[in-house]
């Protein structure tokens, strides 16, 4: 967590993690494979964060695959499997939800 008052703090915290990111991107530095998916759903967006929660076109074409892949990371991330860091996997989750719905909005428009 950044806990920044100032941007000229933020601006140092941004410089740092810039300074670093090769760490952060490898997969040595997450805990477990949990942490990984939480981060990816809390602190990252786009191509990136579609790469490490497996978010495929091929999920939008059935709905049978994207209920499975969204069950999966459910049961990676409930914040009943990680009590240790419930905060941040209710953050995740609530995420994940918001992925989900849109691509089950996807089929609901296909069969009206």
């Amino acid at each position: 967590t950044v806990n920044a008052h100032t941007y000229e703090e933020l601006y140092q915290a941004v410089n740092i993690l810039n300074k670093h990111w090769d760490i952060v991107k490898s997969d040595d530095y997450f805990k477990n494979e949990k942490m990984k998916y939480i981060f990816a759903l809390t602190y990252m967006e786009g191509v990136e964060r579609n790469k490490i929660i497996n978010l495929t076109d091929d999920l939008y074409e059935s709905e049978e695959k994207a209920k499975t892949w969204y069950h999966s990371i459910v049961k990676i991330i409930h914040p009943d499997v990680n009590r240790d860091y419930k905060e941040s996997a209710e953050a995740a989750m609530k995420e994940l939800g918001i992925i989900y719905s849109r691509i089950i909005k996807c089929f609901k428009e296909d069969n009206k």
